[in-house]
């Protein structure tokens, strides 16, 4: 017997009281068709009455909602934390080192590498906590068929929720690369390349975030409808059109802002010194450095420090225009990202709602799991022949 039909709507029950339609066991997914509405699912053993109520929720298999209601709760908290707690946890472990070794404060690349270092270790295992949560709310359903509704939006969530560990170590190992190598001598470079690459990861994080935060709207969206919860498919929904373009908007923004500032950042990386002898401090106590000027066009210019440390490397000055496109995208970002975190606001929001909602219908679920089986049965379930009608 097929263990994947797709289920059947209207009168599901002959004169006799056998399943006349394709109806799917909420508990392992068989194909229910010609079993009495009080026996029991050959594989399983739930009650075929128990997976006659159609798409709803309340009777689909306890454990599978308890599992949904758990990972939301879950995913809450790895927000809220996000939110509060880690800068909170981030901004009193700053204080603390620098209470505990003031001399850090004189080497800065070092204490902004183990600040760095504990902090994103901290966001590391708070976004863990996160991924669990989403994985149990992207489990599907064993009553629905394969591929069940709403099947795309709940793999792409959990395949962004499992790349989002692996970017962020990724961009905590770069971190701990080029922050060491902001000031040391012939490391211009290696700088160069390790921002890069941290930009480059830092943009992956934030559309592999946007994904999965909207791919998990998606998936509430599917579950709310099953519940039913009408009124917050349709918050869901303006939710979904409000934080995808205004997302979008500031992602732009940002990316105009660092275009008009890459070519300054690398003539700084280049400008880095690229030798300094172990007689520095003498020499330039000794001979203080001077910095002979260019005439800077429009575009930019050069320049050269002597005495001590030698360098040569052209020095980019922003234009006007490159101000100008600063301040657009500045401006653009900040439009966008005003939206995007009132709509971000209001997604918890949401998820507070749907979490409460999740653990009432998971206590219903149980609930109907012990009803017996004759009181489950409506005279609707029947076809009408069995009913008297014509």
């Amino acid at each position: 017997m097929d263990k994947n039909p797709t289920q059947s709507s209207g009168p599901i029950l002959d004169a006799d009281g056998r399943v006349i339609t394709d109806a799917i066991c909420v508990q392992c997914g068989y194909n229910l068709r010609t079993l009495s509405a009080d026996a029991l699912c050959p594989e399983c053993a739930h009650p075929v009455a128990h997976s006659i109520h159609g798409h709803i929720i309340q009777f689909a298999s306890p454990a599978w909602v308890r599992g949904l209601a758990r990972g939301l709760l879950l995913i809450l908290i790895a927000a809220g934390s996000l939110m509060i707690a880690v800068p909170l946890i981030s901004f009193i472990i700053g204080i603390v080192l620098a209470a505990r070794s003031p001399q850090s404060l004189a080497s800065p690349t070092g204490f902004m590498r183990t600040y760095a270092a504990i902090q994103q270790t901290i966001g590391i295992l708070v976004v863990g906590l996160g991924v669990i949560g989403i994985v149990f709310v992207t489990r599907p359903d064993p009553s629905e068929p394969d591929p069940a509704p709403g099947h795309l939006a709940r793999r792409i969530t959990r395949y962004g929720a499992l790349l989002l560990p692996v970017l962020l170590v990724v961009h905590l190992v770069v971190s701990l690369i080029y922050i060491p190598n902001m000031a040391t001598p012939g490391m211009g470079g290696l700088f160069t390349a390790t921002t890069t690459i941290a930009a480059i990861v830092g943009l992956a994080l934030v559309l592999v975030y946007l994904v999965t935060a909207l791919g998990l709207l998606r998936v509430l969206m599917h579950l709310m409808r099953r519940i039913p919860r009408l009124g917050l498919v349709r918050f869901a929904q303006i939710l979904f059109w409000v934080l995808l373009p205004s997302s979008a908007v500031t992602m732009i923004g940002y990316a105009v802002v660092f275009l008009q500032l890459a070519p300054t950042m690398r003539a700084m990386a280049a400008a880095m010194p690229t030798t300094m002898p172990a007689t520095t401090q003498p020499a330039l106590a000794a001979n203080p450095p001077t910095i002979t000027t260019t005439s800077i066009p429009p575009a930019g210019g050069s320049f050269r420090i002597t005495g001590g440390v030698t360098t040569s490397a052209p020095a980019t000055v922003p234009p006007t225009r490159a101000f100008a496109g600063i301040l657009v995208g500045a401006g653009v970002a900040m439009i966008g990202g005003c939206a995007a975190t009132i709509a971000g606001l209001a997604y918890v929001v949401l998820m507070i709602i749907a979490c409460v909602a999740l653990f009432r219908t998971a206590r219903e679920a149980e609930q109907n799991a012990a009803i017996p089986v004759a009181t489950l049965i409506s005279p609707s379930d029947q076809a009408p022949e069995s009913r008297g009608l014509p």
